[in-house]
């Protein structure tokens, strides 16, 4: 009888010490594999989304803000060069545009001037985004075609006293295309 009970003693005495350093240690475990998975948050500053023009082949692409209401007109200083003004939205050149000397911006990246004659371009597309955008063109070089796609909102895109032909593609939304 006394080895029996000296086991179920010893067994009693050992569950006690150990029980708790066991919880203890799957409750480290626990702590400690939820302090590596947690990874800390960064606070953004905040980010001025762009415009941006590219090049692809004879063809100009211009791409407007993202989420932004985009106010851009067009127009031609001369046969050869073309104007774009954003009314205040960043442009970022990008592909061949970008270190191009016949891309030109100015006024704190906000116009750009292009050179069509020696960039070789024969085409723009504009691409206005998801807002109530607006683009006028006032006028173009004229061996320069534009094509317009005023996206989701309600656009006004209007072409009325330029004499070359636009292409314009209203989106969805209640859009106002004008032509002269």
């Amino acid at each position: 009888p006394m080895p029996g009970f000296f086991s179920t003693q010893m067994f009693n005495i050992l569950k006690k010490l150990i029980r708790p350093a066991v919880a203890r240690s799957a409750r480290s475990r626990h702590q400690r594999w939820t302090q590596r998975s947690v990874v800390p948050a960064e606070v953004m500053e905040s980010r001025v989304v762009l415009s941006s023009v590219s090049v692809d082949g004879g063809t100009l692409l211009f791409e407007a803000d993202a989420g932004e209401v985009d106010d851009v007109s067009v127009s031609a200083l001369d046969d050869s060069t073309l104007v774009i003004d954003t009314g205040g939205d960043v442009i970022t050149l990008l592909g061949g545009a970008a270190g191009n000397p016949d891309f030109q911006l100015s006024a704190g990246d906000t116009v750009l001037t292009v050179n069509v004659a020696n960039a070789a371009l024969t085409g723009s597309e504009f691409q206005l985004g998801s807002e109530d955008d607006s683009l006028t063109v006032a006028s173009l070089p004229q061996a320069l075609s534009l094509t317009a796609d005023g996206g989701a909102g309600s656009d006004v895109l209007d072409a009325t006293t330029a004499l070359q032909g636009v292409v314009f593609v209203g989106g969805g939304g209640g859009d106002t295309l004008l032509g002269g």
